[in-house]
């Protein structure tokens, strides 16, 4: 479609561990349109945050990244070179970070953060200061210019989301990817954070892709929602259809533990085992070992997506009678 802002086919991240490639990104796609919140959901070391830093081009030199499609706002990405793709990023591509205070400079004051960005966004600092504070000011940061001749570690988690968050906001991206945002953060900052993310969505009219293991944070913001399992996407769909009806067990076995903790139930509803070694994955589905509904063909064969457009899911209990 024309009017996606991004639109991935068959993205594949293979790193060179031990003498050895291993691909920790299996063939994902996935698209975003303008002012849409695609959720990439799934547990720790499913390959959400790998996708990700694939699409930005932030992955260490033991990385290759390969895909059929990658492209933003029409324009295919894998044509473009590294000079060619810097200005595109940080610019057009943005990423929030899980960990905020490592995306500052610890020796320099916040000011010099959001002059840097007024600089980067227009080529002048004419006119950043006045910039910078209504950035802060709309990320409800009280006394702007207080907070301008504060230093990275003076400021609180929430607080250094909140100016990763108006910087993002001076810089008036297209594509926004926030890796865990909310992690290590209270409820009430939490909450509060989200409540941003809807704003900055509607200001912008940007396409985010939100990075999360919350399924409640999920389902509270994302008009679409991705589970990922095993560096795979095992289903995706609208918001309400996938939480209402999820088709994988993977999914299902996600959003049963998500009500249970919204309940406060004695016992959490749980999925058995672990997510597989990637270095060896087993044959077939991988989410096989842990399934309490695996058939014999599971072990032996790898389930393409079943379904119709738009919700989908790579099991066989999905495929068509």
């Amino acid at each position: 479609m024309s009017d996606l802002v991004l639109e991935v086919r068959d993205l594949r991240t293979r790193f060179q561990l031990q003498g050895r490639g291993v691909e920790v990104v299996r063939g994902v796609d996935l698209s975003v349109a303008p002012a849409e919140v695609l959720g990439l959901i799934g547990e720790s070391g499913s390959g959400k945050t790998v996708t990700g830093l694939s699409i930005l081009r932030l992955l260490p030199g033991n990385a290759e990244v390969s895909s059929a499609v990658m492209r933003f706002k029409g324009r295919e990405l894998q044509d473009l070179d590294e000079d060619a793709f810097q200005p595109l990023r940080g610019l057009s591509l943005a990423m929030i970070f899980q960990n905020p205070v490592g995306a500052f400079n610890p020796a320099k004051r916040v000011a010099w953060h959001l002059r840097e960005i007024a600089r980067r966004r227009h080529g002048s600092e004419q006119g950043w200061q006045a910039g910078a504070r209504d950035a802060l000011s709309a990320v409800g940061i009280p006394h702007p210019e207080r907070v301008l001749r504060l230093y990275p570690h003076q400021l609180s988690g929430g607080m250094a989301q909140r100016i990763l968050i108006a910087m993002v906001l001076a810089l008036e991206p297209d594509l926004v990817i926030a890796d865990e945002p909310t992690t290590n953060l209270d409820n009430i900052v939490e909450r509060q954070i989200v409540a941003l993310f809807r704003r900055l969505r509607d200001r912008l009219n940007a396409a985010f892709i939100f990075i999360t293991h919350d399924m409640q944070i999920a389902a509270a913001l994302c008009d679409r929602i991705a589970v990922m399992y095993a560096g795979q996407i095992v289903e995706v769909g609208p918001t309400r259809a996938v939480f209402d009806a999820p088709r994988h067990p993977y999914t299902q076995g996600l959003t049963a533990t998500s009500l249970a903790l919204k309940q406060r139930v004695k016992r959490l509803t749980e999925i058995p085992g672990e997510l597989p070694s990637l270095m060896s994955p087993p044959p077939g589905c991988p989410f096989a070992p842990r399934c309490a509904k695996v058939m014999a063909r599971c072990r032996e064969e790898a389930p393409p997506m079943f379904g119709t457009a738009p919700h989908l899911a790579r099991c066989f209990l999905a495929e068509p009678a």
